[in-house]
């Protein structure tokens, strides 16, 4: 059976391959200096290593113990598709009371933080590290949105914005969120991973199930995210731990490993 594609479907194809190709024709990857002492404006190419305006597509590294300010454009975009690394402290808020992410991706480290007015997450992703921040007043999520959340040993850094809102007709529907347990030794118990202040009408546990929901690594344990419809809180409810029994085998398979070491050693 053929698939027919219509003239407009062709079209909107061949559209996003050539946008692509021409965001990864002027890609680069441009690390913060501060050079230009302008307030750190994140739009000025001064502030950049090498010196470049942002542009579409780019990889932006920022490292350093400093707050960045965000576009400051009428529109408060973000480059389209760029990706941002905050890392050493740093810290990324809004300018003009408003950053919109537009299709970027944000990995903030255990030390670093998202804070300012108003955040338009439209189209972003965004992972954070146990440790990390956020605290923005507004949260919107908008468009097609995914969050990771990598725990820690002992569970997560709780992230605080403000409000939560959905914007031009976006559903929980729209969002996936990822929990990465792969360094997760806390055992069962409630993790908050974020916690609003209040929320937008219609946002429950009911239609935060409709979202993708990942729990990774989980390692044995058992575990679900939910939305706690009392405190406005998306939160991990850890269930159960990996049976006894794997730690035995684990810890016998370890100490024949150790014997048949010790034993070739003194052949």
């Amino acid at each position: 059976m053929k698939t027919k594609t219509n003239n407009s479907t062709r079209s909107a194809i061949v559209c996003g391959a050539l946008l692509a190709a021409s965001i990864s024709a002027h890609a680069a990857t441009v690390t913060w200096d501060g050079g230009a002492a302008d307030g750190n404006l994140f739009a000025t190419a001064a502030n950049w290593d090498p010196d470049k305006t942002p542009t579409n597509g780019d990889t932006f590294i920022i490292n350093t113990a400093v707050t960045v300010n965000g576009p400051t454009a009428a529109s408060n975009n973000l480059p389209l598709g760029a990706t941002i690394n905050l890392s050493g402290g740093s810290t990324l808020t809004t300018n003009g009371g408003v950053i919109r992410l537009n299709n970027s991706n944000i990995t903030v480290d255990s030390t670093s933080s998202l804070t300012g007015a108003f955040w338009d997450l439209n189209h972003g992703d965004i992972i954070f590290a146990n440790g990390s921040v956020a605290t923005m007043a507004n949260w919107e999520q908008k468009g097609t949105n995914s969050f990771t959340y990598q725990l820690g040993a002992a569970g997560f850094t709780t992230l605080t914005p403000g409000t939560f809102r959905l914007g031009d007709g976006t559903t929980m529907a729209n969002a996936t969120y990822n929990v990465d347990m792969a360094n997760y030794l806390g055992g069962i118990g409630v993790i908050t991973l974020m916690d609003f202040t209040t929320d937008f009408p219609g946002v429950d546990n009911t239609s935060f199930q409709t979202a993708t929901l990942n729990v990774l690594n989980a390692g044995g344990y058992t575990a679900n995210l939910q939305w706690n419809n009392t405190t406005e809180a998306i939160e991990l409810n850890v269930t159960g731990i990996p049976e006894p029994s794997a730690f035995v085998i684990f810890g016998t398979a370890s100490l024949l490993t150790a014997f048949r070491r010790r034993r070739n050693a003194r052949i």
